[in-house]
C-alpha cells in the first residue's frame, strides 16, 4: 500500500498533500473493495486527474462489482512478444538432475492486471 501510495505522490511533487488522511482514507477504500480493484482505480485516477487523486476520484474509478480481473500483457512487448512469459536461463542443476535441459521462465514485467466484465 505504501508503494503505491508513495509512487502516487511522486508524481504529484508541487502539491501538498495530507499524507497521513489520505493514507488511512486509502486503507479503508482497499480493504471494502478488494487491493486489485483498488489499485487499478489508482492507476487510472493517475493518468486521468492533474492533481494528487483524492479517495472520492478513486472510488468514482473503480472497476465494476461483477467484473473479474485477468492477466494482460504488452503485444509490443520487446522480452515476451506479449507471451507474458520471460526466459530467465537453464533451471539450476541438482542432484537427481546434475545437467538440466530445460529453461526457466518467469512472469514478465509487462504483465499486469485489468477487470474485464464477467
Amino acid at each position: 500500500m505504501s508503494d503505491l501510495f508513495d509512487e502516487t505522490l511522486n508524481r504529484y511533487p508541487n502539491q501538498d498533500v495530507a499524507v497521513s488522511s489520505f493514507l488511512e482514507d486509502w486503507q479503508v477504500i482497499a480493504v471494502d473493495e478488494g487491493w486489485e480493484r483498488f489499485r487499478a482505480a489508482v492507476k487510472k485516477a493517475r493518468m486521468e486527474c492533474k492533481f494528487f487523486p483524492h479517495p472520492a476520484e478513486i472510488i468514482s474509478r473503480l472497476p465494476a462489482v461483477n467484473s473479474r480481473p485477468v492477466m494482460a500483457y504488452r503485444d509490443d512487448c520487446e522480452v515476451c512478444s506479449g507471451l507474458g512469459w520471460k526466459n530467465v536461463g537453464p533451471a539450476d542443476p541438482t542432484p537427481d538432475n546434475p545437467r538440466p535441459k530445460a529453461d526457466r521462465y518467469k512472469r514478465c514485467e509487462c504483465a499486469h492486471i485489468v477487470f474485464v466484465n464477467a
